[in-house]
């Protein structure tokens, strides 16, 4: 190999391994910790409906607030998902259903997503 050649190879390789590192995602683990803990400020459906719409306006400010540090997640598959089980939480919280069937309904749309972004974490 000429030193020309290998100095058109270093450039290539170099090219493809900043175009791969350039994406700034988290690891896997570091996102889990993330994940775990702004799931954790969902409240039961018990403790929503015993704190009413007092704890709804409050959680409504603070998922908007820490919810932004969901993204980026650790790959482009968990990307829709994330934005959806944020939304879905937003929305628990800024109607603040009353209605018991309305609300389970609700909170499992919750846990369908929190299961398929749990699948694709395990998958990565």
């Amino acid at each position: 190999m000429t030193f020309r050649s290998l100095v058109l190879a270093t450039v290539l390789v170099g090219g493809v391994l900043a175009g791969c590192g350039g994406d700034d995602r988290p690891s896997d683990a570091a996102w889990s910790v993330i994940w775990d803990g702004e799931r954790g400020l969902v409240p039961t459906e018990a403790e929503l409906t015993a704190g009413g719409r007092d704890l709804c306006d409050e959680l409504v400010g603070l998922y908007r607030e820490r919810f932004d540090d969901l993204m980026p997640t650790p790959s482009e598959g968990l990307d829709d998902a994330v934005d959806a089980w944020t939304e879905q939480a937003e929305q628990i919280a800024f109607e603040c259903p009353t209605d018991p069937e309305i609300l389970a309904a609700e909170y499992e749309a919750l846990r369908r997503l929190e299961a398929e972004i749990d699948a694709g974490l395990a998958a990565g």
